[in-house]
C-alpha cells in the first residue's frame, strides 16, 4: 500500500496484525517528501507486541523513524533483554526518490540495507532477542507523535 502522512498526523489506526519471528528481515520501499522539524521523530513503522513504544523489549520489533535531527537519515531500533531501544541510523536519503529499505535481525545483529548505493548501518544487538510471537501490531506513520514525510509502499 502507498500512504503519503502529512507530518503533524497523529494516531493512525493498527494497520495489520502479525505473527513475528525472533529473527526476521522485514522491507518496504520509502519516499521521503521533506523533512521533520528539528527535535521530533517523524514515524516510518513500528512493529510492537505490546501496543505501546516504550523502552522495553517487545515495544519496537522493529520501530523506524526520520530522524529528528532535521535531515532524511533513518533512525532504525528493536529491543533485547539487554535494552528496549538498541540500533542504527543510516546515511541521509534523498528527498522525492523511492529507496528499498531492508532490515534483517539475524544471529545477534541488526542489519539495514538501502537501495541505490546508499549507506545503511548496522550493529550487535546484546542479549535475547524478543522470542517469536503472534499479534504484533503493525503501525503505519506514529501512534505516539509526529509521522515522517515519507509515503510508504
Amino acid at each position: 500500500f502507498t500512504e503519503p502522512f502529512p507530518s503533524g498526523a497523529f494516531h493512525p489506526p493498527m494497520r495489520a496484525v502479525v505473527d513475528a519471528s525472533q529473527q526476521y528481515q522485514l522491507s518496504f520501499e520509502v519516499l521521503f517528501t521533506g523533512i521533520v522539524t528539528f527535535g521530533y521523530w517523524g514515524s516510518i513503522i513500528q512493529l510492537t507486541a505490546s501496543n505501546r513504544d516504550g523502552l522495553q523489549n517487545g515495544d519496537r520489533i522493529p520501530g523506524i523513524w526520520q530522524h529528528m535531527d532535521g535531515t532524511t537519515k533513518l533512525y532504525v531500533r528493536t529491543g533485547t533483554s539487554f535494552h528496549g531501544d538498541l540500533g542504527c541510523t543510516t546515511s541521509e536519503l534523498p528527498l522525492n526518490q523511492w529507496i528499498s529499505v531492508f532490515v534483517t535481525v539475524s544471529n545477534g545483529n541488526l542489519d539495514v540495507t538501502l537501495s541505490n548505493n546508499i549507506k545503511g548501518c548496522s550493529t550487535a544487538l546484546p542479549g535475547t532477542l524478543f522470542p517469536s510471537t503472534k499479534n504484533v501490531g503493525v503501525f503505519i506513520g506514529d501512534t505516539f507523535g509526529v509521522r515522517g514525510y515519507a509515503p510508504r509502499k
